[in-house]
């Protein structure tokens, strides 16, 4: 589908909610029941990189099924403003660029609420994440991606995971749980600035700067 708009609407059913394969098509102040298989399925390519699926204001319930509520594999997409309540996990980015995760509100998720798999330059920003389960934000084989001006309220930890990934920002959020990043090896070119902690900064190997990390300016 291409150039759509899709307002106010109720989804229930067994199957997909929504399947995008195509540009600029808005999903808006619509609601997506518990049964779906998953509520939006975006699979667009970077043919057109300067159009974009836009899902905004929604609400998604937790699938009866388990599971991730939005599957992007596509590019240049934006997700804002929505609410999550009591999902599994909310977005999942599969080998995608360019896609915008900014402004949602996710409460209680019981896993990952946003996970990246070979994504790069994807951003996630100004969400508000509560009570979540660990971690909160898990970024796998990733490159340039930015997750900045969240907000993380949860007793479990970490706030966000690194894995095999490079060149990652994570700039001025707030961590109010016990930690706010981990790293599982090396992440060249990553720098966790300006963030704010309630408890105890974010502590790595001796061997820190050989992992690639610029750590500065945080603060509790």
């Amino acid at each position: 589908t291409t150039g759509s708009t899709v307002t106010s609407c109720t989804f229930s059913n067994n199957k997909h909610g929504l399947y995008l394969n195509g540009y600029s098509s808005t999903i808006q102040d619509s609601s997506f029941s518990s049964n779906l298989k998953a509520d939006v399925v975006i699979t667009n390519d970077e043919t057109e990189p300067s159009f974009r699926n836009i899902l905004n204001l929604n609400t998604h319930m937790a699938l009866s099924s388990g599971g991730c509520n939005i599957h992007i594999s596509g590019s240049n997409n934006q997700v804002d403003g929505n609410q999550f309540n009591d999902v599994d996990t909310a977005v999942c980015l599969h080998t995608t660029s360019g896609n915008l995760v900014a402004g949602n509100i996710i409460t209680n998720p019981t896993s990952t609420a946003i996970t990246s798999n070979k994504g790069s330059n994807n951003e996630i920003r100004g969400n508000a994440f509560y009570n979540a389960a660990v971690p909160i934000v898990a970024l796998t084989s990733c490159t340039g991606t930015a997750v900045n001006n969240n907000t993380f309220i949860s007793n479990s930890k970490p706030a966000i995971s690194l894995t095999s990934s490079s060149s990652i920002t994570i700039f001025g959020n707030a961590f109010r749980l016990p930690t706010g990043v981990n790293a599982s090896g090396p992440c060249p070119g990553c720098s966790i600035t300006f963030n704010c902690y309630n408890k105890n900064l974010d502590s790595f190997p001796s061997n820190e700067k050989k992992w690639g990390f610029h750590i500065a300016d945080n603060h509790v």
